[in-house]
Formats: structure tokens, sequence, C-alpha cells
């Protein structure tokens, strides 16, 4: 009667043949005789009555025990509690079973303790795992006690895969700052468990196997120590810092770039008062000796001197960005064109492949830069190719949705994009990054050598046009240099209009970008049709449950909410008879195919020009619309 536990036995037909006195208590009375001959039904517990009957029986027609059972309760006054319950067959002296002995006890604030670790524990996993600092706890022996997802997103291997790794694994290398293998004791963690000191901002890099591209980390480790100073567990923080070295780099190499452009640039313009004598004076010469004089031929070579000269002064102007010229409206197709075809006659060993976008958008530009920028890389690529090979020119009107990251950036636009790739033997890693330094050149012998300017002075020209320039490289596969120009809506002189039916329809154009929502709006504006602008899908969906439009155009991708297939299905809703058509940046995927089923009519791609996209408005409203079997 005196112990915690409760103690209860009931005979076959499950009355109570006696219990303690906490028992009693629980169930609602003074004394462990009150419940003599009573059942589950007349306790305070009655609720629960049939639940416990059926345990018991179990337990008496089975003969087995049923061991440490947590059950929840709803005590007499209507407290939820926990209980820990026992129960076994209860035995006459001759081993026959003549009902059921049960213990229980309360284990309501051990629960409450448990409930309360579990959700500390699971906000404290899930505070851990959302950092975006990677996190490995070490115990003392270097082995990983627990880690969050950035560390396994940085380090390359699941959490699960982690547990128990020691730092000090063959899965991964660490490397210096300058790329060299680090030893182990000059990882951080051997650091800290000899010391038993924290280190704070130690930069390393981390290699696998499986990746040919190092991850820069900056890290930090702690160490834990117990109570009598000896070392328990260290743990490691540490940021992937690969995206900040890399700008850390191109700032660098932009500044020495701008420096020697700078010197470039001066250098050139005091040349040019230099070279006008050089490039004078033999004709004074001639005028002044006998025509059969023998010192006429080396007036010859001097002259063709001047001139190699001055075209390496043309090149350190347009490298330090120092040339002066007027931008035109102009044809890049026409620019390509004429390069190639002073490249002739050719070997027959080289081969040249022509893709040429027949409505090229115009571009402003200098056509005598740009026919040096393209003559220098059609050069390159030759060279590339020891002139056995293929070289493929492809110009394109091109449309960036996002931004792109190969070699460089390439914002969102319209651009007129050239792409030149050839069949050579590729630029290897440790070049690829020096091909537009200034006097940078991978020829080796003399005759090859050149100025070491062609590339630069392509990076400078692309840069002076506003212009991108991208390359994708394998080493013995080829090369692919990609360049961007942003294109131009201005009209050349000579050039008239050309004759496009309009309409005086309600179009609404809806596209998340500024600018190309006002270039549609004026293309369609001018050929007199009435516009209305909204910058999303859902913006167009809720129009367009109390206004009727005869042509909706919708931009594909609009990474800030639903895209253009999914406001389609969406209209359709309220105006199955909707009429619609698709632009973007991109070719027909998967998104345009499924927008097309649901019975919108053409796609047309960025970037617009009058004629397609006119021709495509004025097509879709003239078309009969069927509506698409659901």
């Amino acid at each position: 009667n005196s112990i915690p536990v409760r103690v209860f036995w009931k005979d076959k037909e499950l009355r109570y043949l006696g219990c303690n006195t906490p028992f009693a208590r629980d169930a609602g009375f003074e004394k462990p005789e009150d419940l003599i001959g009573k059942s589950d039904n007349e306790m305070g517990w009655r609720d629960q009555a049939e639940l416990y009957r059926a345990d018991d029986f179990e337990v008496i027609e089975s003969g087995n025990a049923r061991l440490h059972i947590e059950e929840p309760q709803t005590t007499p006054s209507g407290e939820q509690i926990h209980l820990l319950t026992s129960k076994v067959p209860l035995r006459d002296a001759d081993g026959a079973i003549v009902g059921v002995l049960g213990t229980y006890h309360d284990i309501t604030d051990r629960k409450k303790a448990e409930n309360a670790l579990i959700e500390s524990e699971v906000e404290y996993r899930t505070t851990v795992d959302n950092l975006l600092v990677g996190v490995v706890v070490h115990g003392s022996d270097s082995s990983i006690l627990l880690s969050n997802t950035e560390a396994s997103n940085i380090l390359g291997l699941t959490v699960e895969q982690m547990s128990g790794k020691e730092a000090i694994d063959p899965a991964w290398c660490f490397v210096h700052e300058d790329t060299s293998k680090m030893a182990i004791e000059d990882y951080p963690i051997a650091k800290v468990i000899a010391s038993k000191k924290p280190i704070y901002d130690y930069i390393l890099g981390i290699t696998r196997a499986d990746r040919n591209y190092i991850t820069w980390v900056n890290v930090s480790a702690i160490p834990i120590l117990s109570d009598d100073g000896e070392l328990d567990k260290v743990i490691i923080n540490f940021i992937d810092i690969t995206e900040i070295k890399r700008l850390q780099k191109l700032e660098s190499r932009a500044e020495r770039l701008e420096t020697a452009g700078t010197i470039a640039g001066q250098v050139a313009h005091d040349f040019n008062n230099l070279l006008a004598p050089l490039i004078a004076y033999p004709d004074f010469i001639r005028d002044e000796l006998p025509k059969n004089h023998p010192t006429l031929k080396y007036l010859d070579q001097m002259e063709k001197a001047a001139e190699k000269i001055a075209d390496i002064n043309q090149d350190l102007l347009a490298m330090g960005r120092r040339g002066h010229y007027n931008q035109d409206v102009i044809n890049l197709n026409t620019i390509v064109q004429q390069a190639v075809s002073e490249l002739e006659p050719l070997p027959k060993t080289l081969a040249y492949e022509l893709d040429f976008s027949e409505d090229l958008m115009d571009i402003n530009g200098g056509g005598a830069q740009l026919h040096r920028v393209i003559n220098n890389m059609l050069h390159n690529a030759q060279d590339a190719m020891q002139n056995i090979g293929q070289i493929s020119i492809k110009t394109e009107n091109y449309y960036v949705d996002d931004i792109s990251v190969l070699y460089g950036r390439v914002p969102k636009g319209e651009y007129v994009k050239l792409t030149i790739s050839d069949t050579g033997c590729g630029i290897p890693d440790d070049i690829i990054q020096k091909i537009f330094d200034p006097f940078f050149s991978s020829k080796t012998t003399d005759k090859k050598r050149g100025s070491g300017l062609g590339m630069s002075v392509v990076d400078a020209v692309i840069k002076d046009h506003n212009g991108y320039i991208d390359l994708a490289t394998k080493v013995g596969e080829g090369t692919s240099f990609f360049i961007y120009f942003p294109i131009t809506r201005q009209s050349k002189n000579s050039q008239k209009d050309i004759d496009i039916f309009g309409g005086n329809e309600s179009l609404l154009i809806v596209d998340d970008d500024d600018v190309q929502r006002h270039v549609s709006s004026q293309i369609l504006k001018k050929l007199g049709y009435q516009i209305t602008t909204v910058d999303s899908g859902e913006k167009a969906v809720e129009l367009t449950r109390n206004k009727q439009f005869d042509l909706l155009i919708l931009d594909m991708i609009m990474p800030d909410g639903i895209d253009g297939a999914e406001t389609y299905r969406q209209v359709l809703k309220t105006s199955p008879h909707q009429k619609a058509i698709i632009v973007s940046g991109f070719s027909e995927s998967n998104r345009v195919i499924e927008a097309q089923k649901l019975g919108v009519g053409v796609f047309v791609q960025k970037p617009l020009t009058k004629e397609s996209f006119a021709s495509a408005v004025r097509n879709e409203l003239d078309r009969k619309k069927e509506i698409p079997v659901s």
C-alpha cells in the first residue's frame, strides 16, 4: 500500500478481487475494499473500460504477459495522463489461470520531459539544417557526430554518409590557397585536437575524387572541453566562399586589364604621331630618287613595316578603348560574310560552315572594328586547327531570359548572337583565364607569335559595343566562342518600313520584363491595336475575369509567378474561347507545347522582329479558334 506503483488483480469475469491503496484512490475510492466485486465500467475511467477489458481478456486467454505498455488515460477529474502498464495471468496454486494481475505507474512527467526534449531537438535540428553555414561536430577522435544540410552540400556526402566518418578521410582532399595538397597536421580538426585552441578564418580548398573543381571555404574550429580540461568535441563551421574568390579573381584581372589598357592607349597615342613621317616620307624620298635607284627596295620594306606597326597601333588603341569611331545601324551577316570572303583561297583541308539567320536584327556598331574582331577570331580558329578541320559560324536572334554564367555574365535582354566554333585543339584550363590578357600569346614560335593583342582587342571592341563574350572549350575537341551584341530597333537611313497589316482589336500583353512590355506595345500600337499590359500571369487572370480581349500575348518565363502556360490554363476557366500566342527567349520547350495543346496559337521567339511579331498577331486574330477536347 505504500509503494507508488499501482497494483490490482481481477477474476476471469474481470471483477476486482483486490488492489492497493494508490490504485483505489486513482479509481475514485477511499479504500481498496470498496473496489472488490466491481468492474471497470464502474470506475472513473469507464470511457476506456472496453479497451482495458480487451487487454485483460487477451492476457487471460493467451496466458502471455503484456509488459511495459504505454497507455494514455483520462482521470476522473478529466486530466490527461500517461501510464506504463504491465499485466500477467493470475494463477492458483495448481498453475491454472484464474484472472489477471496488473501494475501501472504514472509516467506523465517523464513523457512531458521526453516530448519537450524531442521538440527541442527538432527545433535545434531545423535551425541548424537551415543555416547557410556548414556545421560539423566531431568527437575527440575526429569522427563526425553531427552535420547539417549545408555541410552535406559542400562536402558532397549525405548526412547519413558522413555520420561516424573521420575528417581525416580519403574521401576528401584539402588544399592550401596555392592549391598545394595540405598535410594532415594542417587540417583544422587536427590543429584543434593537438592544441585545444580555436581557429578562425582559416581558408582552405576541398576536392573530391568525383569532382574536377575546388570548393573554397572559410573555416572556424572551436574546441569544447570537459570539466577536467580534456577535449570533448570540436565544432567546425565553414562558409562556401568559392564565388567570392572567383569574383575577387575577376576583379583583380579587370584592374590589371584596365591598367594595361590605359598604358597601351597612351603609348598608341604617342606612336600615332611618330608613325606619320614613317608612312609619309617614303613617297617623298621616291620623288627625289631615280626610278632604278637600288635603295627603293628598302623603302618598300619600310612602308610594309610601318603599315604593320600602324595595325598594331590600332589594336593598342582598341585595347585601351581610345579608338574613336562612329556606330551605325549595321547587319552582322554582312560583316561576317566580308571577313570570311577575305580568307580565301582556303586550303582543301579546311572547311567553313555558315548558318546565317535570314531575319537577323540590326545592331549599333562600327563596321571596321567588328570586321577586325571577326577576322582575329577566324585566324585564331585556323591556327588552333593548323588549317585542318571545320570552322562553323552562326548568327541568330537571341533572347536571354535568365543571367547566363559560363566564362562571363550575359544579362537578360535581346541580342544578336554570333557563334564561332572550331574543331581544333581546345584551350587548357591553365590558359583559359589568360586569353583576354594583353600581350598574352600561346603561340611559341617567333613566326606565329604576333603581338599578343588579338583576343584583348576582341574583348575591348565587344565591350565598346556593350556586348558580351562567352566560350565553351574541351581540350582535343575544339572551342566555341559566343558573342552577344544588343539589338537595335533604329531604322537604317536607306531602309523603308515594310507594309504590315495591323488592326484595331484589343490585345493584352503579359510580360514581367518592363523593356519587353514597352517594345511589344510600341510595335503593336503603331499598327493600330488597342493595348493593355500587365507584369504577371496572376494579374492577367484577374483582369480577364471582368474584361474580354481579342488576343493574349503571353511571356512563357515569368520566374516570380505562374508562367505563360499556367496563365492561359487559368484564363480558359472563365474564357474558354480566348485566343493567345506565346513569346519566349527559349526554343519551343515542353511548357510551350503544353500551352499549344490547351489552344495557344503560334510561338514567337524573342527578340521580337516587327515583321514576325505583327504577322503572328494578325494570323492568330484571323484564325478560327478551335476549343481543344479535354
